[in-house]
């Protein structure tokens, strides 16, 4: 049986995270035989924890502390975009914080030094590595469960998460081919672990402007493409009919089915009618050309 594809479920709030954490890698597997781990973050916008827009740095801090009780150094990434400056973002939500407590850096992708990798990608072909990556040895992922209202996108989870990796400011370039961007940066941006934050979650206008959803849950796997599979199914969506988790599926960057381990959940019983017509309504603005403000 591929074991890759297990994801292990945590029932939980953001204090209690931390045994959590302490379980999901007793599961996974997941030995401390690395000195530098990387942890992206989701940090889209200046909204605070409570909006489930952004992670959680009581989350993250829980996190690190483990990682460090293990001799692990910690950098915090996340890179600039049109709307929103990195550093501005560590600062704001509380992350430059764990700096003074903690073995860990916040550090802004898009002034990193970089090399420039080869990928035989579906439209990327080459991809700026920032330095951070290249001297870490272990990758964490660490998404929101959040929907997504524009591109067909659906969800913003673990694998649209690496978009974030990406140093360019104005990611925008990429959004007409989005799906085999996000499958791309993953090719690239590969990571070894993955936590998806389901303990304020976002239904409805997400990525930013959703409806937070509180539902004290965390997703851990090796696979991204079954972590965002799951979270599409939460949502009630096929995650089939997502073109972005299709295309790493065929890939090779995961599955899209999946083994749950850890504690038993009840599908939450979100309203996907409000959802639906939400993504439909942008996409009917989109073709008229009228943008939504929508972060991405």
């Amino acid at each position: 049986m591929n074991m890759q594809n297990k994801i292990f479920i945590s029932k939980t709030n953001e204090f209690d995270s931390y045994f959590a954490f302490r379980k999901a890698f007793d599961s996974l597997g997941i030995k401390f035989n690395f000195d530098r781990a990387v942890i992206k973050l989701n940090l889209c916008s200046l909204k605070l924890r409570e909006t489930g827009a952004t992670c959680d740095p009581i989350v993250v801090e829980q996190l690190v502390k483990i990682l460090n009780e293990n001799n692990v150094q910690v950098r915090l990434v996340e890179s600039d975009s049109a709307s929103k400056n990195a550093d501005l973002a560590f600062e704001y939500l509380g992350f430059k914080t764990l700096e003074k407590k903690y073995d860990v850096k916040c550090v802004n992708l898009s002034k990193d030094e970089f090399s420039i990798k080869k990928i035989d990608g579906y439209y990327l072909k080459s991809v700026k590595i920032p330095k951070t990556f290249e001297t870490a040895d272990f990758f964490i992922t660490q998404p929101k469960l959040k929907t997504h209202s524009s591109m067909g996108l659906y969800i913003t989870g673990a694998l649209k998460n690496q978009f974030g990796c990406l140093m360019k400011k104005n990611k925008s370039i990429y959004h007409p081919m989005i799906h085999e961007v996000i499958a791309d940066v993953n090719k690239a941006f590969t990571p070894d672990l993955t936590i998806m934050d389901g303990i304020i979650a976002m239904a409805g206008y997400g990525p930013t402007n959703g409806i937070p959803k509180k539902l004290n849950l965390l997703f851990m796997s090796k696979d991204p493409v079954a972590v965002d599979a799951l979270a599409a199914r939460i949502f009630k969506f096929n995650p089939s009919s997502i073109k972005y988790i299709k295309l790493a599926s065929r890939m090779g960057l995961g599955n899209i089915d999946s083994i749950l381990r850890g504690d038993s959940i009840t599908i939450p019983d979100f309203d996907t009618h409000i959802n639906k017509f939400i993504i439909r309504s942008f996409e009917v603005l989109s073709s008229v050309g009228i943008k939504g403000m929508v972060e991405v």
